[in-house]
């Protein structure tokens, strides 16, 4: 969730939400890095970053949470998958990112 405070804080505000496409889900405790990019654990087994330069659409009635897969990178944690799951990721759950805010 990103937001963005207006002249009236509360009455002008704008928040935008990003759900991580699938196989990712489950975001859990994250940063951004000194660029702007959200780094993110997830419980699928992967880290994701969200780049929102990348979006095609960040407001407006197309924003749906789901409206910009392009601007995430899903990066698979190592270690080995649970059985008999075919999406990538890991059985690893990290619980936090914490990136270089340099």
């Amino acid at each position: 969730m990103r937001t963005t405070l207006g002249s009236k804080a509360i009455e002008t505000a704008l928040s935008e939400i990003y759900e991580p496409p699938l196989p990712g889900y489950g975001p859990r405790g994250g940063d951004i890095d000194a660029d702007g990019v959200y780094w993110v654990a997830l419980a699928s087994g992967h880290v994701g970053s969200f780049d929102r330069r990348k979006c095609n659409v960040l407001n407006g009635p197309t924003a749906t949470g789901k409206h910009c897969p392009e601007g995430w990178t899903l990066y698979p944690l190592p270690g080995p998958q649970m059985r008999g799951v075919k999406d990538t990721g890991s059985a690893e759950a990290s619980y936090y990112v914490l990136d270089r805010l340099v």
